[in-house]
């Protein structure tokens, strides 16, 4: 996968997660991304892939980068851009 199918996942997959009210912690993201053969060494890593992802939404599909937004969580269950 390369970097703009990264993010088309990371979109898809908060939207569907946000319609049934689901929210994930980075560490259930990455785990599901190296089952898909992307890895992650850390979770600032990927933090860095969320936000990319949030601004590849964000003008083309606002309701995308506002799942992306409220459905990936810290470990604290605190929003990912409290990290």
């Amino acid at each position: 996968m390369d970097r703009q199918e990264v993010y088309k996942f990371i979109g898809e997959l908060a939207l569907c997660l946000s319609v049934k009210g689901i929210k994930i912690t980075f560490d259930s993201l990455n785990s599901i991304l190296n089952d898909r053969g992307i890895s992650y060494e850390s979770n600032r890593g990927l933090a860095s892939a969320v936000s990319a992802a949030y601004r590849y939404w964000e003008d083309s599909d606002p309701a995308m980068s506002a799942a992306i937004a409220h459905t990936y969580k810290n470990r604290n269950g605190q929003a990912a851009w409290d990290m």
